[in-house]
């Protein structure tokens, strides 16, 4: 089994070395991925239909398989960006050969970062809620008693604090990422050590292991992930192909995708290439507070944000944790959507429709087809990530400060301690100082 997906990841990516180096700009209609409350009651009835039919045919063992394979090349690496982006459209291309119409959700975690556990997300008619205590087997949603085939086990999760989950990132937090990091190294490791890594380790079970892809939140989370680069790159178009590690050691953005046999420099560019959706407008669809809801509805809800900012920080605070509110640059509300071209790209074009054989994937599978991989996926236990859980400290203030990673996820993940620990006194930093300014933030 091992050879034959060996041999069916070589013949896709010869596939798509031939229709994507020269990354053409995308024509006709974008897919437009929306945030997951945004989603209509039928369109979720819909997906679960089809990810009945996708279990059936094999294909969630498929790319968990993917994941699991090529962990170590993915994570704390400069190719944990554009792989996921690659990654996360294979999966948005294969349901659309069952859904046309289809465009992968995100998950805009950090507005329910003061409980996470409230998000629709987590209701018994969307993905579920906990595991089992004993079993920490999910019990409810769409994938409710399903067994994968590549573990031989159910799909897991393990909330961090008993049946709710202590906070994690807000939209503050992650603004400040995105205008601190000016480098693309910085702001990719940034972005994984934050918000990235705080919803794994924190919904626990298969999410916070190599197998995370078995739950379809894995999915919805790194569309977020990526919504959130792509901001990145509109703001910073100058430092946009500067393809470095953390440590500012350049990286080859010319050379090969792990896996996909395409240059690494083909997924910078959403709106190009394999890369044919966009992200609607709406920041989140969960703000709680009436001001920021009728705001909201006019798309105004990240610029009242950035006005109490203003009004609560001093320029010396502003400039160390949001610069770019100093120098009035537009912050949040920047165009998902560059309408320059790329610089990798030519003026060809390439239909925005799936053709179904262009992904990692191969071919559609026929009703017939069924993948019993034999591969074992070796996991941290429970036990393991487990270990050293912290909570955050947002009982009784107004902001809410985020949970710290787990020793055990932070091991598994590879990440460089010290650099975490020195992310994470930033946001307690952060944290403190908007309590002690008194700021109350529209989205708790």
């Amino acid at each position: 089994m091992k050879l034959f997906i060996h041999f069916i990841a070589i013949s896709a990516g010869l596939i798509i070395s031939t229709v994507a180096q020269n990354a053409p700009q995308c024509t006709g209609p974008l897919s437009v991925r929306k945030e997951i409350n945004s989603l209509s009651s039928s369109e979720i009835s819909q997906i679960k239909d089809v990810f009945l039919k996708m279990k059936s045919a094999g294909w969630w063992d498929w790319f968990t398989a993917i994941h699991v394979q090529n962990y170590s090349s993915l994570h704390s690496t400069p190719e944990f960006l554009p792989w996921h982006r690659r990654y996360t459209r294979d999966v948005e291309q294969t349901i659309q050969s069952y859904i046309p119409s289809f465009a992968m959700p995100y998950f805009d975690a950090s507005a329910v970062c003061a409980d996470p556990a409230s998000s629709i997300i987590f209701r018994p008619d969307y993905f579920g809620g906990n595991g089992d205590q004993e079993t920490k087997c999910i019990s409810s949603g769409i994938a409710a008693g399903w067994i994968m085939d590549s573990s031989n086990s159910c799909i897991k999760r393990e909330f961090n604090q008993g049946n709710r989950i202590s906070s994690w990132q807000c939209p503050e937090n992650v603004m400040s990422d995105i205008q601190t990091s000016k480098t693309f190294g910085d702001f990719s490791y940034n972005l994984e050590l934050g918000i990235h890594g705080s919803v794994h380790n924190a919904i626990g079970g298969d999410m916070s292991s190599n197998a995370s892809p078995n739950d379809f939140i894995f999915f919805l989370h790194h569309s977020n992930i990526d919504r959130l680069w792509l901001k990145w790159q509109n703001l910073n178009p100058s430092a946009k192909y500067q393809y470095t590690d953390y440590k500012g050691n350049p990286s080859d953005i010319n050379g090969k995708l792990t896996l996909y046999d395409t240059p690494i420099i083909d997924s910078f560019d959403v709106g190009y290439g394999f890369n044919c959706y966009t992200y609607d407008e709406s920041s989140t669809g969960t703000m709680t507070r009436t001001g920021l809801l009728n705001q909201k509805k006019n798309g105004n809800s990240d610029s009242i944000t950035e006005k109490n900012l203003i009004n609560f920080l001093d320029s010396q605070d502003l400039q160390k944790f949001f610069p770019d509110l100093v120098s009035n640059k537009p912050i949040i509300n920047a165009p998902l959507m560059s309408k320059s071209m790329s610089p990798n790209s030519n003026t060809n074009t390439t239909s925005s429709k799936s053709t179904g054989n262009e992904n990692i994937a191969g071919n559609i599978p026929t009703k017939d087809f069924k993948f019993n991989s034999t591969i074992s996926l070796k996991t941290e236990t429970s036990a393991v990530i487990a270990q050293n859980k912290t909570q955050g400290s947002s009982g009784g203030l107004k902001y809410p400060i985020p949970t710290r990673l787990t020793d055990g996820f932070l091991r598994m993940m590879g990440y460089d301690i010290p650099k975490y620990r020195e992310y994470y006194q930033k946001q307690v930093d952060l944290a403190n100082l908007l309590n002690s300014k008194g700021y109350v933030s529209p989205y708790l």
